[in-house]
């Protein structure tokens, strides 16, 4: 009953999706039920402890972290991404917190710019588990800066192995396991985000959603970078989906969404206080 409340009171105040990190693996079940599909993934990667990981420019660590530098750097690394559950300050604050009370690193990273002097190019989360450092996510302008983030953690944990765990869409190796369920609660507005970030895409989508059918059970015509309610619309559908398979196919690997004809793409969740 509050979860049918919770999903209610979310869609009334205009949400397009609630997330949720299921506790044990069974819940994960138990929450599908509810129309949550396992979409959030992160792609574990595994360093040994002789693993140095070299960069080729020059970097140095920031020594004041609580500068708004700092909170600056993370909001524009985090709205780099495509798609990403973002932070608060007052979440970046709590992350800390939660940090600090496991006794864990976070580390920033600064390259000097000869026009604006040193300028934030990445930064990290860690804790260490026993012989082992679980790297909670890196984030960075590119490849090369969230390496020297890395490196910097090898600096301060020499001799021990990393578990990086990385962006789901990172072309480098690693499993890709669960992290958590996303479940949409408003579809119009969900391909109304979708047809907007891409005006070429077309498509007649018809959706059922048993929990919430007033907002969400309704056929869907996106052309032109616009979504359109037209439930007397019956011609020929691309999809007749019931909301969990939406949320499937919506924040799926972009393969799967070449074979649907639906843009896809494989949303990120991190730093949470779970």
């Amino acid at each position: 009953k509050l979860m049918r409340e919770a999903l209610e009171v979310s869609a009334q105040r205009g949400d397009m999706l609630c997330s949720l990190i299921p506790a044990r693996s069974a819940l994960y079940y138990y929450y599908k039920r509810f129309g949550f599909s396992t979409v959030f993934f992160t792609k574990e990667q595994r360093f040994t402890s002789l693993h140095s990981f070299p960069v080729k420019n020059e970097y140095h660590a920031v020594e004041d972290i609580a500068d708004d530098d700092v909170w600056d750097a993370f909001d524009r690394f985090q709205h780099k991404r495509e798609s990403y559950i973002t932070h608060t300050r007052r979440d970046m604050d709590n992350i800390r917190a939660d940090l600090d009370s496991d006794s864990g690193d976070f580390v920033a990273m600064a390259a000097d710019d000869e026009d604006s002097g040193p300028r934030i190019v990445s930064m990290a989360w860690a804790v260490r588990l026993d012989d082992l450092l679980l790297v909670k996510d890196v984030m960075g302008e590119d490849d090369e800066a969230r390496t020297a983030a890395l490196r910097r953690l090898r600096e301060l944990h020499p001799g021990v192995p990393f578990l990086l765990l990385g962006r789901p869409g990172d072309t480098m190796g690693g499993r890709l396991m669960p992290r958590g369920m996303a479940r949409v609660v408003n579809a119009g507005l969900l391909l109304e985000t979708v047809a907007q970030a891409n005006p070429k895409w077309a498509s007649r989508i018809r959706v059922t959603d048993p929990l919430l059918p007033q907002v969400n059970s309704h056929t869907y015509i996106i052309k032109g970078g616009r979504c359109e309610i037209d439930d007397s619309y019956s011609g020929c559908l691309d999809m007749d989906v019931p909301i969990d398979v939406l949320g499937d196919v919506a924040f799926s690997s972009s393969e799967i969404g070449d074979i649907m004809c639906f843009p896809s793409v494989r949303p990120m969740i991190s730093l949470m206080l779970d």
